[in-house]
C-alpha cells in the first residue's frame, strides 16, 4: 500500500427528493468553496488517493428520493472498502460507514446515520461489509434517506419541510471490525482508512415560494 496510487471516486446521486459523523475536519476555507458546481476534494492516505463527490437529479419528489452511491477505483492498484456490515451470513448489507450531512436554508446541520429498520436488533453472526474494488471497477449503493436518521437531535424518522437544502457525503475508511474463524484472512487484505468528504450539492424540496 505504501507505493500505490488508487483513486476512488465516490458518485453520489440524489434522484427525486424526500428529508455528524465526524470525520476529520476540513478547514472552514474549504467547506465555504463547496457548492453545486465545485470539484470534490481528493484526500491521500499512505500513498492510496481517494475522492468523493456528489450530485442531485430530480429531487421534487420526496417519497421516491434516492441517492446512488458509486465507488470507482480509476487508478491501477486494486483496493478494498469496507462499508460497514453484513448479518445473516451476508443476506443484508449495511452500509454503515456512508454518512450524509444535511443542512437546511437555515443553517441548520444534520450528520445523519445509517439505520435499516428493518434490522434494528442484531442476533447472530456479523461480518463486515468488505468490498473489494479492482483497477478500473467501480461498485454502485442504492440509499435512501429513509434508511438515515439523526442520533444528535433525535430525528428517528426525518420529515422535510419544503424547502432548499444541501447534502454532502461523508465517508472515513477502516480496517475488519468484525474477524470471524473464517474471515480472519481479511486483516492482511488491502483496506483503504482514510478519511474523506464530497462536495456540496443543493436541492429544492416541494414548490419554491
Amino acid at each position: 500500500m505504501k507505493y500505490c496510487m488508487v483513486i476512488l471516486l465516490l458518485l453520489v446521486t440524489v434522484t427525486r427528493s424526500h428529508g455528524q459523523f465526524n470525520a476529520d475536519k476540513l478547514s472552514q476555507e474549504n467547506v465555504n468553496r463547496r457548492d453545486d458546481n465545485s470539484r470534490p476534494l481528493d484526500v491521500k492516505q499512505n500513498g492510496v488517493k481517494l475522492k468523493v463527490s456528489i450530485r442531485v437529479a430530480n429531487p421534487e419528489n420526496i417519497d421516491s428520493l434516492r441517492l446512488y452511491a458509486t465507488f470507482e477505483n480509476v487508478g491501477n492498484i486494486d483496493t478494498f472498502l469496507n462499508l460497514g456490515m453484513m448479518i445473516g451470513n451476508g443476506k443484508t448489507l449495511l452500509p454503515e460507514a456512508v454518512r450524509l450531512v444535511l443542512t437546511d436554508v437555515n443553517g441548520q446541520v444534520r450528520e445523519l446515520h445509517f439505520f435499516d429498520r428493518k434490522h434494528a436488533g442484531v442476533g447472530g453472526r456479523i461480518d463486515d461489509y468488505a468490498v473489494p474494488i479492482r483497477a478500473g471497477s467501480a461498485y454502485t449503493l442504492r440509499l435512501s434517506l429513509q434508511d438515515y436518521y439523526c442520533p444528535k437531535s433525535r430525528e428517528f424518522v426525518l420529515n422535510l419541510k419544503p424547502e432548499r437544502y444541501s447534502v454532502r457525503v461523508k465517508f472515513a475508511g477502516k480496517g475488519p471490525q468484525y474477524l470471524n474463524v473464517d474471515t480472519a484472512g481479511l486483516k492482511f487484505m488491502p483496506f483503504w482508512t482514510g478519511k474523506l468528504e464530497s462536495n456540496v450539492a443543493k436541492f429544492q424540496v416541494g414548490k419554491p415560494g
